[in-house]
C-alpha cells in the first residue's frame, strides 16, 4: 500500500471539489415536493473536517501498513522467530505483546524477594547467634595474673586493719560521750582488747 503524500493547499482543494461533486452526483435527480426542504449543502468547516477525518484515517491505514511490512521484513530475516502477535509502539519500536506484564511480574517477583530476605534476615540473625551461644562451649572468665591477686590480697588486709581501727575509735568515742552525759561520775575503763 503506499503512503499517502503530504497535503498540499491544491490538493486540499481538490479534495474539496471532488467531495462536492461526489455529494452533488449522489442527489436524487427527481424534482422535490415543494412541501419537504431542501437540504442546505454542507458547509467548508463541515466539508474540511470530513476532509481532515479521511486524510487521519488515511494516515493510520499508511501507519498500519508500515508496520506490517516491519513486522514482515523482521519475520524475513529471523523465520525462527515464533510468529506471535506484535504490538509496534509509536516510536516504531518492535515491542512483545508481554513485555508490559513479564515487566510487571518480574518487579512484583523482585519485590517479594526482598522482603522475604528482610524477614529472614532480621528474625533469622537473632535465632541463629542465640543457637550458637547455646550450642557453643560456656564461656570462661578471664584469668587473673598473679602479680595482680597479690596486690588484692594486700589491699584487703589494709581494708581489714582499717576497719579494725574504725571500730577502736567509735568504741572511744561512745565511751566519751557516757562520760560527758554521766558528769562526774567516773567509770572505769574497760580492758583494752586485742593488745
Amino acid at each position: 500500500m503506499p503512503l499517502p503524500q503530504p497535503l498540499t493547499t491544491t490538493s486540499a482543494s481538490l479534495l474539496l471539489q471532488a467531495a462536492q461533486a461526489s455529494q452533488a452526483s449522489q442527489a436524487p435527480q427527481a424534482p422535490l415536493a415543494p412541501s419537504a426542504p431542501v437540504p442546505a449543502p454542507p458547509s467548508a468547516d463541515e466539508l474540511s473536517a470530513q476532509i481532515r477525518d479521511q486524510v487521519r484515517k488515511s494516515i493510520e491505514d499508511a501507519k498500519k501498513a508500515a508496520r506490517d511490512a516491519r513486522v514482515a521484513a523482521q519475520q524475513a530475516k529471523h523465520p525462527e522467530l515464533p510468529t506471535t502477535p506484535v504490538v509496534v509502539s509509536e516510536t516504531g519500536t518492535l515491542l512483545h505483546p508481554f513485555d508490559q506484564e513479564s515487566a510487571q511480574r518480574t518487579a512484583r517477583d523482585v519485590a517479594q524477594s526482598f522482603f522475604v530476605f528482610l524477614a529472614v534476615v532480621l528474625i533469622g540473625v537473632p535465632l541463629v547467634r542465640a543457637f550458637a551461644r547455646r550450642l557453643g562451649p560456656a564461656p570462661t572468665p578471664p584469668a587473673i595474673p598473679v602479680h595482680v591477686s597479690e596486690q588484692l590480697q594486700r589491699i584487703e588486709h589494709a581494708v581489714e586493719a582499717v576497719a579494725i581501727e574504725v571500730e577502736r575509735i567509735s568504741e572511744s568515742q561512745r565511751f566519751l560521750t557516757k562520760l560527758q552525759a554521766g558528769k562526774g561520775e567516773p567509770a572505769a575503763l574497760p580492758p583494752r582488747s586485742g593488745a
